[in-house]
């Protein structure tokens, strides 16, 4: 499974529309449409539609970077006004802000429609991630160590079991590497 990047950075900008990690990264695990592919600054940029586990239909603008997935921003689905073509952005930021606008999200709907007729690569790691399936399981863990997860999830921004899977996710890719 892909791990995801977070950062002040990005985490911010979801939280100005009101989205949380978790609606993210399970909008991106609950097989979302690739509506748009694009590069910028040598890097793919890749726009999705998809839907929450509670029915939220969500735009999420992610990259890959360093085998990991990072959400340059989401937001709900309502647009109205109409631009034909990306503006060039002079970083992140910029970016972030212009696929959050009324303008950017109002692109993204027009090009769903032209997507369907002409096959795009989206990125691998979100078809690695939705190609694995999450597993329900019980597990134990002593009162401190959960305390302390919760504790640096916080800090991050991050919900305590997301930080979990995540540290078990890469503890288990680092002791796969020393075999």
């Amino acid at each position: 499974m892909a791990a995801f990047d977070w950062d002040r950075r990005n985490l911010k900008k979801i939280r100005a529309h009101k989205i949380k990690v978790a609606e993210a990264e399970q909008t991106l695990s609950r097989a979302p449409i690739l509506i748009y592919a694009k590069e910028a600054d040598s890097e793919a940029r890749f726009v999705y539609y998809g839907e929450t586990e509670g029915n939220r239909l969500l735009a999420i603008v992610l990259m890959e970077r360093e085998s990991k997935i990072r959400v340059i921003t989401a937001y709900d689905l309502d647009a109205t006004k109409q631009t034909r073509k990306i503006p060039g952005f002079e970083g992140e930021d910029e970016e972030a802000k212009w696929w959050a606008s009324r303008e950017g999200r109002a692109f993204i709907k027009r090009q769903s429609a032209a997507i369907s007729s002409r096959k795009q690569k989206g990125s691998a790691l979100v078809t690695n991630l939705n190609g694995a399936a999450s597993v329900q399981m019980a597990l134990r863990l002593p009162a401190p160590d959960l305390a302390k997860a919760r504790q640096i999830a916080g800090r991050k921004g991050i919900g305590y079991q997301t930080l979990l899977k995540m540290l078990v996710h890469e503890g288990l890719h680092r002791e796969a590497r020393r075999q």
